[in-house]
């Protein structure tokens, strides 16, 4: 028998201790909504056409915020300052039924990013792409490089090219490069992955080190301009387009090379200018919004894998590191009261997530222990086991489901990274309560791919 003790904080209780903390279920609210619509703040200074309500911007992007596509289109509008909203459609690879018929009629193939401009029919101009509705009409712009011309050249808000400090003609040479990240980071996980699928082959095994080899001299090279610069920035301290086009691809590689290759990009030294590049990003309000974290690069790319060559064997895999979940002594209280409050705003949700991986598994128990989690990350209550008894059967069945609830977890869609750490760190801590620490490992092992299922929650 497993025993549990004491009853846990109800979920009003719980927002309330997380309100306590500084993380309220209106400030939850309020960043829900941020990046979905994006209202012109004081400072901005529109132009005449906006100003007399002339053009209005939605930006067709995915659901969960994996695109790197539509995070630079995101970024560019989010730097700027300029009015739009969000509309969100699921990527191919996590679909369930049919393109938004409304996508279509702005993407025909239901690619994204894709812009709406909203404007008076008049306006738009001979020869302009454009679905007319009534006195109106909107322009549409699809791809990631024409839509960022587009931002920077029609829509108000601060210059992020043609400015004061870039040198243009290497702009575009640094543009060049970072579609040179993307190639080769796209190159060294193919080759990786296809290398531990088949080790026996000294060909494939020859063809991952030299990915490698790309990859890495490819981040030397990104790696001197900046430092070349001055730094942070590509152009010194001037943040511009240039950081914006690099600002998924690097991230991305350092998940990947850490993952894969045990490469420590963001604080190993191999790569200094990287390292500050990284940081000033990350110290940017909306960079930090719309950035992927580690773990939620590396799951993705996982779920590309299956998606093409299945099942990757297991000696291809490490136990996620520990900077993957929140570490001893490395508490933070607002981190830990979003991710309650995040929680507590979608429980149910939740507790049937859970249900799916243990469905013999009592949902007050997954409730419960959901509870248990974050009350003690944001009330300091205490996870010891006491009076109550518990079925061997149902504490192993609520671990599986807790961890698989943990491997679930993404970033940006759920929460910030660092309350994804958090709650993942507690999420784990309540399952060894249950089954103990090795088998959490194996958990963690086997839920790896938890990413591929496709699931309408």
């Amino acid at each position: 028998m497993v025993v549990v003790s004491s009853v846990p904080w109800t979920w009003p209780q719980i927002s309330d201790a997380a309100g306590a903390l500084g993380y309220s279920s209106d400030k939850r609210a309020s960043e829900l909504s941020r990046l979905a619509a994006r209202s012109a703040s004081p400072r901005d200074a529109p132009t005449a056409a906006a100003e007399a309500g002339a053009a209005r911007l939605t930006l067709w992007r995915d659901t969960y915020g994996w695109c790197p596509f539509c995070h630079q289109v995101q970024l560019h509008l989010e730097e700027k300052g300029v009015e739009y909203q969000v509309r969100r459609a699921p990527l191919s690879m996590y679909r369930v039924g049919e393109i938004d018929p409304e996508l279509v009629q702005d993407s025909p193939g239901g690619l994204v990013p894709t812009l709406r401009v909203l404007a008076a029919a008049d306006s738009l101009g001979a020869g302009a792409e454009c679905v007319e509705v009534g006195p109106s009409a909107w322009r549409v712009i699809r791809g990631a490089i024409d839509i960022a011309d587009f931002i920077e050249t029609s829509c108000a808000g601060p210059l992020l090219l043609c400015l004061p400090g870039i040198d243009l003609n290497l702009a575009k040479v640094y543009l060049s490069l970072a579609e040179v990240v993307e190639g080769h980071l796209m190159g060294m996980t193919k080759a990786a992955v296809a290398a531990a699928l088949e080790p026996e082959k000294e060909g494939l095994q020859r063809e991952a080190k030299e990915s490698d080899r790309w990859l890495l001299s490819t981040l030397e090279d990104v790696d001197l301009a900046v430092q070349e610069s001055g730094g942070p920035f590509f152009f010194g301290a001037v943040f511009s387009v240039v950081d914006m086009a690099f600002a998924p691809w690097i991230d991305r590689a350092a998940a990947m090379l850490s993952f894969l290759r045990k490469v420590d990009v963001r604080c190993g030294g191999r790569f200094p200018g990287v390292q500050a590049w990284l940081a000033a990003m990350e110290a940017r309000p909306a960079h930090r919004a719309l950035r992927l974290d580690d773990e939620t690069h590396v799951r993705i790319a996982a779920s590309a894998w299956i998606s093409t060559v299945g099942l990757v064997p297991r000696h291809v895999l490490r136990t996620p590191p520990p900077s993957w979940a929140v570490e001893d002594g490395d508490c933070d209280p607002l981190a830990a009261a979003e991710a309650a409050q995040c929680l507590a705003a979608c429980h149910a949700g939740v507790v049937a997530l859970a249900l799916r991986r243990a469905p013999q598994c009592p949902p007050v128990l997954v409730d419960d222990l959901l509870r248990r989690a974050v009350g003690a990350a944001v009330g300091g209550q205490s996870l010891a086991l006491g009076s109550e008894t518990l079925d061997v059967a149902d504490g192993t069945a609520a671990a599986a489901a807790l961890i698989f609830v943990r491997s679930r977890i993404a970033v940006p869609r759920d929460m910030s990274e660092r309350a994804a750490r958090s709650l993942r760190g507690a999420l784990e801590a309540v399952a060894e309560t249950l089954v103990g620490k090795e088998r959490v490992v194996g958990l963690l092992e086997e839920e790896f791919f938890a990413y591929c299922e496709k699931l309408e929650f």
